[in-house]
């Protein structure tokens, strides 16, 4: 008996055709950055994306669980980072223009995966990282459950 499976980059293509062809994430970059984002499938930590990447977005496979189950999990990261050197200054207050930013990149990201596929998305953890100011990266931890079909051999997304 063959245990089902299903490659990541079954995800991450699917996810790759849907961010590339998003008219709201292309749209939303290209008023706040005259420019699309810069997407990368997988990443190289000793060459961080810079600057001039921003907009980007990265995508790459976490972890899976498969076997002889009656659903499979398939755990994806998502990040993006956008650079903004923009401050609002009031009497009392100081606010990173980025921030609201980089949480409406990140919206439009979740929107735009979360409908790339009729599988659900079970579950997202989401975090925003301000510190690197003018930097804002960000990242989604995605879960997927995926259910078995009976008799098959590969899972399709």
């Amino acid at each position: 008996m063959k245990i089902p499976k299903m490659l990541f980059k079954k995800i991450l293509y699917k996810w790759k055709d849907a961010i590339l062809n998003s008219t709201e994430i292309n749209d939303f970059c290209m008023n706040k950055y005259n420019k699309k984002p810069l997407l990368f499938v997988g990443f190289n930590a000793k060459d961080p994306i810079i600057e001039d990447d921003c907009p980007a977005i990265i995508i790459y496979p976490a972890s899976k669980t498969e076997g002889l189950l009656d659903d499979y999990t398939y755990n994806m990261v998502c990040t993006w980072s956008i650079l903004n050197k923009n401050i609002t200054k009031d009497t009392n207050t100081i606010e990173y223009d980025g921030l609201f930013e980089t949480d409406e990149l990140g919206n439009l990201i979740y929107e735009v995966l979360s409908n790339c596929s009729d599988i659900s998305i079970k579950k997202i953890e989401y975090e925003i990282q301000s510190e690197w100011f003018p930097l804002y990266p960000a990242f989604m931890q995605i879960a997927i459950d995926i259910p078995v079909p009976m008799g098959v051999e590969d899972i399709e997304y």
